[in-house]
């Protein structure tokens, strides 16, 4: 059934006269169904190849390529246009369309192959002017193709069009001077003579645009503003309606002016004259272009919050009114104030006024991410208050300032962020961070289990809570924690060393149970994955767990195997002591080990003896782990430290000692080490910001603030450059910014403390004091006479002190 229709079909395509197809090919023709017309000409003619049914296949062909190319197609419809090259009479009503089109398509070679056959004079000059034409309008796309004598002068024409249209007139002109006045390039000459004297001398714009041939794409450019000030030409032009519609829409209104007024005051970063001009184009808008007034308004909002000041706010708000989004122009009170830091406290102010916005406002919607666009805020009134008055790092305390700081604190900020949207995990992580910053341990880890309601799986939260199990003896919650951080994080090395430590633990704990097979295997497992120069620990647990399950013969072999691999001996002897006592062992056995260790230390000092029994120490204070002798094992490694004077360190067991030794809180010995290190070491950054640290761990009135600046300066100009020290250069900007904080302060304080005299006149007067008056008082605080007469001899300031020589040591 289905083959006899379409053979029926058939038939009644192959009974069809001329006259039909060429009516069916008109129709499609005015329909602009171009891929039907070309088919219904194709068949007239096959069937008449006369000239005239050749013309309409021409035309259909250039018809659909043309639609081809304006859909994204060019490729496709240069391949339809080479179907034709041949059937193309060199007529100019015919030709010229067709080379037109090829050239839009962006085949360039074939376009210059068929120019180059013609012989015609008149022509030639009509292809030269249409290959310029599209060379200066063709896309991006095509330009690539472009011959190469043609690009230099196109991109001439194009950038003069730019700079008119950025109202850069004479640079406009300069561009196109050079453009020879007998060549198919001067229409494009005058046409931008044209446009830069448009408004400022409209006889000169005609006089220019006189000279174009009217059936290029100059004239067509400059048609609707030619027609505005010549009523002659728009009379006499054939769409006189639609370029005179087009003139008044677009270039003849005061609304139009006043924009341009309102983009050259804004490239000019001049916000206040933006929107004087902004007024006009408000109350001079036409009704149905209410877009472009939301548009306008959108835009200036931002360029105010980037720009302007209170004033704008107020001018704003007249011109336009509040947006839906910010009904009371809270928010963009705070993006103006928090571009300075003298306003940060009213920035955020101003933020938390917002935040009350979207609670009572349907700004947002849905209603469900209100909740999240309120953690948001006061996620960043949180940044801003950090900002304000910066967090120092752990053991650093800013001296106490009046009016310093937002209203609301940092912390504050964050965990509120955290309460209105627990999903937010960005809330979660910072809040979690700044705990760890101030060394609120308890809260942090409080913080910590809040997360991992919400987010199970977050490594670093498991970490944390892992870490608190274990520093409460929970050891076999704490590996059960960090098994799962290592789930999600498994080639993390701090992971594995954290569960391997875990392990240990837990090791420990089934040998105090009484189940040495279990404890055993385990430490069989974590000597397995340790390297080779970390194993002597693991040896001296598991000989330790020999001689809790009383296997005497093998626990002392095990003793001396980790002694063998350890580097050190007298560091291997201070691990069995340890585990040892944390066992416990036998008192004997005890007594055997703490007597070797001893005895070491009273021989002469090691230098990477020392320096890996404080790494041990320091993992205790880490961790805040105890056992009952560690004050006194503590005491004898520091003694030994102290001997330690005439040995001469290397740069790593130095930052490792600076690094280590302010966790055990000794102070005087710290220093003691810091100022050897910078001795030894002066390029070393890192030890003139422990120099600075220790110092700033001290309180505020203690703190030599001038030679710690000048330390942490030097510090500064050291790591400059290295991208090794990027964090350590962070924490130098941390340390300047506390230690700049406290010099404004002193200076702050030495000044008022000035007028704190006994007379109590300026309490007595509630005035300020007189000009005079101040000067008297600056010259008793500086102890300088302020006369003119005075000699000069003597500074205003006194001289920076002296450092003290340091007495040599009788040998």
């Amino acid at each position: 059934m289905a083959r006899s229709k379409a053979r029926q079909r058939q038939r009644q395509k192959k009974v069809r006269s001329t006259g039909q197809l060429r009516q069916r090919l008109e129709d499609a023709m005015a329909r602009g169904s171009y891929q039907r017309a070309r088919e219904e000409a194709k068949a007239l003619y096959k069937q008449e190849p006369t000239p005239e049914n050749r013309r309409y296949l021409v035309e259909t062909t250039i018809g659909r390529a043309a639609q081809m190319r304006q859909v994204g197609q060019p490729d496709e419809a240069i391949k339809l246009l080479m179907t034709i090259a041949a059937d193309v009479p060199d007529t100019p009503d015919q030709f010229v369309p067709y080379l037109n089109e090829l050239l839009l398509a962006g085949d360039w070679q074939t376009a210059d192959r068929l120019i180059g056959q013609v012989t015609d004079t008149e022509m030639q000059g009509q292809l030269a002017a249409l290959r310029i034409d599209n060379a200066v309008m063709c896309g991006e796309a095509s330009q690539a193709r472009l011959p190469a004598s043609l690009v230099p002068l196109a991109q001439c024409v194009r950038q003069a069009l730019v700079d008119w249209e950025q109202g850069n007139d004479s640079a406009a002109n300069d561009t196109v001077a050079d453009l020879a006045e007998n060549s198919p390039w001067c229409d494009w000459k005058m046409l931008v003579r044209g446009l830069t004297a448009f408004y400022s001398n409209p006889s000169l714009a005609l006089e220019c645009w006189r000279q174009l041939d009217g059936n290029r794409a100059p004239a067509a450019i400059a048609a609707p503003l030619w027609g505005q000030i010549d009523k002659g030409f728009l009379a006499q032009h054939p769409q006189r309606m639609a370029m005179s519609a087009r003139g008044q829409q677009v270039y003849d209104a005061p609304w139009i002016t006043a924009l341009e007024h309102v983009q050259q005051a804004l490239l000019q970063s001049d916000i206040t004259t933006a929107l004087r001009h902004a007024q006009t184009v408000n109350t001079s808008l036409p009704l149905d272009m209410q877009e472009l007034q939301d548009r306008l308004s959108r835009m200036l909002y931002w360029q105010v919050a980037r720009l302007g000041d209170e004033d704008d706010i107020a001018l704003f708000s007249a011109t336009f009114g509040a947006p839906p989004d910010d009904p009371s122009l809270n928010r963009l009170q705070a993006l103006i104030d928090e571009q300075d830091i003298f306003f940060l406290d009213d920035a955020q102010a101003a933020w938390a006024k917002y935040e009350q916005d979207l609670l009572h406002h349907n700004i947002i919607t849905p209603a469900s991410d209100r909740d999240l666009a309120r953690s948001l805020l006061w996620l960043h009134m949180g940044e801003i208050a950090e900002k304000e008055a910066p967090t120092p790092p752990r053991g650093l305390t800013l001296p106490h300032q009046k009016d310093a700081g937002c209203a609301i604190d940092t912390l504050q900020c964050f965990r509120r962020s955290v309460e209105l949207a627990p999903q937010h995990l960005t809330a979660h992580e910072v809040l979690i961070g700044l705990l760890h910053v101030i060394g609120d341990q308890p809260e942090a880890v409080r913080a910590a289990h809040e997360l991992l309601n919400h987010f199970p799986e977050h490594d670093a939260a498991l970490g944390i809570v892992a870490d608190d199990a274990f520093r409460h003896d929970r050891y076999e919650e704490a590996l059960a924690l960090q098994t799962r951080a290592l789930r999600i994080r498994p080639h993390e090395a701090i992971v594995q060393g954290r569960l391997r430590m875990y392990q240990l633990a837990v090791a420990r704990l089934r040998a105090q149970q009484g189940q040495f097979d279990e404890a055993r295997e385990i430490l069989r497992s974590c000597l397995e994955h340790t390297d080779t120069d970390q194993q002597s620990n693991i040896l001296c647990r598991m000989a330790a767990v020999e001689l809790k399950a009383g296997q005497q013969q093998d626990g002392e072999r095990l003793f001396e195997q980790a002694c063998e691999a350890g580097a050190i001996r007298l560091v291997t002897v201070f691990l069995m002591l340890i585990e040892s006592v944390r066992m416990p062992l036998d008192a004997k056995w005890i007594k055997k080990i703490d007597r070797e260790f001893r005895r070491g230390l009273k021989a002469k000092v090691y230098g990477p003896s020392v320096v890996e029994m404080i790494k041990i120490l320091e993992v205790f204070a880490l961790l805040g782990t105890h056992y009952d002798e560690l004050e006194e094992h503590q005491e004898l490694v520091l003694q030994y430290l102290k001997r330690s004077r005439q040995v001469r360190f290397s740069e790593d067991e130095f930052i490792t000692l600076c690094n280590a030794l302010p966790k055990l809180n000794v102070s005087t010995l710290l220093l003691d080490i810091i100022k050897r290190a910078m001795r030894s070491y002066p390029q070393q950054p890192v030890f003139h910001v422990a120099f600075a640290t220790y110092y700033l761990g001290l309180p505020p009135e203690e703190w030599p603030l001038y030679e710690v600046d000048e330390t942490l300066h030097e510090a500064e100009y050291l790591v400059q450059g290295d991208p090794n020290q990027k964090e350590l250069a962070a924490k130098i900007d941390v340390l300047l910014t506390v230690v700049h904080a406290a010099m404004d302060q002193d200076r702050r304080d030495r000044f008022l403390n000035s007028y704190d005299d006994d007379d109590d006149e300026f309490d007595r007067d509630p005035f300020e004091p007189s000009i005079i008056d101040l000067f008297g008082k600056l010259a008793d605080l500086f102890d300088a006479a302020l006369d003119d007469d005075d000699p000069d001899d003597d500074l205003p300031f006194p001289p920076p002190p002296r450092r003290k020589k340091a007495k040599k040591r009788r040998r």
